[in-house]
């Protein structure tokens, strides 16, 4: 399995947020927090996310904003998503944590 490139991820991030039209955080947060959802789909799928077209990184940029990125990381929300079971042939993708990521942070916070 070829290494995943996170430079061209930067790069790739650092484009979209130029056509953000309102971002929340620093493009260096979307960075990490990004990065950390991915090493740890590698980490936990033992194997590399699919890549994201800029449309769908723009979607999840704009998604991500609605908690900080300490939420995501130090809050323990990315991996508390990993360490749950859901049901068979979920893909733990990045739209599917998007889609659940609230209770992730409930569980982190309460």
């Amino acid at each position: 399995m070829n290494k995943f490139d996170y430079e061209i991820l930067k790069r790739q991030i650092i484009k979209c947020y130029s056509e953000l039209k309102d971002p929340v955080w620093a493009a260096e947060d979307y960075f990490i927090v990004i990065k950390c959802f991915l090493m740890n789909y590698e980490k936990h799928k033992r194997r590399q996310h699919y890549r994201l077209s800029n449309y769908n990184l723009l979607r999840v940029m704009d998604a991500l904003a609605d908690f900080s990125p300490e939420d995501y990381i130090s809050g323990g929300m990315i991996e508390r998503y990993f360490k749950t079971t859901f049901n068979p042939g979920c893909d733990y993708s990045i739209f599917h944590f998007l889609s659940v990521r609230e209770f992730r942070f409930y569980e982190s916070y309460y």
